[in-house]
């Protein structure tokens, strides 16, 4: 290739590769290709974009055919133009489409065995794969500035149609608004083996955040959820799959292991592996299945799911959040949890699922599980579960205003009961249902709901303000699945010490108002025993189940089968009311307004 130091002051037409000494372009200058073609630029090495500078070194010029990919879910019909290191389709690599040279094999399923990719360019991809198999080893990728995590633009490797990548011994770093690590979309797979991946979000100036609202592409997530951060480490939609063995995972703030709205089936699974946000805020992974036709609370199957056997997470604000539709995870096989606020947040979630066992070991600084305005299972088997609260479980209103509102007003004033409401069953489709099974756990389980929010709400079919798709999810703006709850609590060979009731929930300081400026008080509550309203509480404990309690504790529906132990600790006496009668605890069923004692 041709060596030497050029000077653009104008525009400068090339149609081949060149390789300079050196590079100023002025202020007027710019590089021109042929038409329908695309400029790499790398300065010793770096990918940059060609801007009016000085660059001194090593300055490679490649052009090369765009990559463009169609994404019906986001862009419908209209391809997305993609810039990529290396772009391999059908397991081959496309030297054509390709900004770097890598030590690749043509005919093996290993297309890179070593490499360096080091990118300060806006949205460029490191590996982008669209259908086929393939394998990576040895590969350093480290790419900085702002990508678009929705579409996969600006990670390290985006996998496309039905690809299948394996990555083993690599690293992968991003540092910038929205630019994830990696991202999986459509029907693909990655599989990662001894593998370091880091997103590195700064935090972003005013002019950077005018910037990225401008481009329509956010860089920090929604206020509404409590969060800040400016990236998450992985992207996954539609059918995308991720596994992680012996792996370290990690973000400054925002999320670990993030899910797209379309999650149609999405999987994750994890083995071995460290997940870590080292910054104030940010989660261990995300479910969200925005499938919103007719029926879909019923459907058996899930839209994202996690699986993790005997993993790492330590976390800022929780464990897992848990949105729209039917999503779940598990946490098996002495998998490790500590979190500094929360395990589960769940919010507008319909028919999510969470399972805590196999002797894992869940300690958080506030309620191990949060649940608002959200009909979801919850099972803990032979596991740890703790709080430094003393809260396992906070059942409480939605404070999660949706994201075309400014804030959110703490309703107001005292719930009144709903005639005809029957708070002695729980239904699966619009309620809250806890397992605890061969645990021993010291703890209070609390249902705090009311119909205050409700009643500010608009019926679903009345909801104007948002896409059509999105009218009929429950709960998005109307009241459906948004007003009170009841608990079910089935104790299975469990032993539970702490108060299981309805509650009165509080905000910290007697907020009022949650906004951007204040979002981590979302959820941020302290539950009180309280007579029940509309928030029933349903317990069941087994023939084999002990329930301790430690205080007042309002039920609407006991059962205690033979040989299920209620007392209160030594030198005290458990005592029961049903509808205000003294009532013997013993074997049997009983409904209404139920009070436990302790004397």
């Amino acid at each position: 290739m041709e060596q030497m130091k050029k000077e653009v002051q104008e525009v400068w037409n090339i149609d081949k590769d060149m390789t300079l000494d050196g590079l100023v372009i002025g202020e007027k200058g710019s590089i021109k290709v042929p038409e329908g073609k695309r400029l790499y630029m790398t300065v010793n090495g770096i990918c940059t974009a060609p801007a009016p500078g000085v660059y001194e070194g090593k300055v490679q010029l490649r052009i090369v055919e765009p990559v463009c990919h169609t994404y019906s879910r986001v862009a419908g019909e209209t391809p997305i133009e993609l810039k990529a290191a290396l772009y391999i389709k059908d397991g081959k690599p496309q030297e054509s489409n390709s900004a770097f040279s890598f030590n690749t094999r043509q005919n093996t399923e290993i297309c890179v065995d070593g490499g360096r990719i080091v990118s300060e360019e806006t949205d460029s991809n490191g590996i982008v794969v669209e259908n086929g198999s393939c394998e990576i080893r040895d590969l350093y990728c480290n790419l900085e500035s702002f990508g678009v995590d929705g579409l996969g633009k600006g990670a390290g490797i985006l996998t496309l149609g039905d690809a299948k990548v394996l990555v083993k011994d690599s690293t992968i770093l991003t540092k910038g608004g929205a630019r994830t690590a990696v991202a999986a979309f459509e029907d693909s797979e990655m599989t990662f083996e001894n593998c370091r991946l880091h997103a590195d979000g700064p935090e972003l100036t005013a002019e950077e955040r005018e910037r990225a609202a401008a481009d329509g592409h956010p860089c920090t997530p929604p206020w509404q959820i409590g969060l800040r951060g400016s990236a998450h480490v992985t992207t996954l939609d539609e059918r995308g799959k991720m596994n992680f063995y012996n792996c370290s995972v990690s973000t400054r703030n925002w999320g670990v292991i993030s899910v797209d709205d379309d999650a149609s089936g999405v999987r994750v699974y994890g083995k071995d592996s460290d997940f870590t946000v080292t910054g104030n805020h940010g989660y261990g992974c995300f479910g969200i299945n925005c499938d919103v036709e007719d029926g879909y609370q019923e459907k058996e199957e899930y839209g994202a799911y996690h699986r993790y056997d005997h993993c790492r997470f330590h976390v800022s604000t929780c464990l897992m959040y848990m949105s729209l539709g039917k999503t779940g995870a598990e946490f098996l096989d002495h998998t490790v949890i500590r979190s500094k606020r929360w395990g589960l947040c769940a919010f507008r979630s319909s028919g999510g699922f969470l399972r805590i066992a196999e002797g894992s070991d869940m300690q958080t600084g506030k309620a191990c599980f949060s649940v608002k305005g959200s009909a979801v299972r919850i099972e803990v088997d032979h596991a740890t579960v703790k709080s430094d609260t003393g809260t396992i479980l906070q059942v409480i209103d939605n404070d999660d205003p949706g994201y075309l509102s400014d804030h959110y007003a703490v309703p107001q004033g005292e719930d009144h009961f709903l005639k005809g409401r029957d708070l002695t069953t729980a239904s699966v489709t619009e309620d809250v249902f806890v397992k605890i099974s061969n645990t021993e756990l010291s703890g209070d389980f609390y249902n705090a709901t009311t119909n205050l929010l409700a009643e500010t709400l608009p019926d679903p079919q009345d909801v104007e303000e948002v896409p059509p798709n999105f009218v009929h999810v429950r709960g998005v703006r109307g009241k459906d699945l948004q007003g009170p709850k009841n608990l079910e609590v089935c104790l299975e060979n469990a032993r539970i010490q702490g108060k299981i009731s309805s509650a009165k929930a509080v905000y910290h300081r007697e907020l009022q108002r949650i906004d951007v400026a204040n979002c981590e008080e979302m959820g941020n509550v302290t539950c009180m025993a309280q007579a029940t309203v509309n928030n029933g509480v349903i317990l069941h404990l087994d023939h084999h189940s002990v329930w301790e309690v430690t205080g007042d504790s309002y039920l609407t529906a006991l059962t205690l089968e033979k040989s299920s132990v209620i007392y209160a600790g030594e030198r005290k006496k458990a005592r029961m009311t049903v509808d205000g009668i003294p009532t013997e605890i013993r074997p049997g069923t009983y409904k209404g307004q139920i009070l436990i004692t302790v004397k």
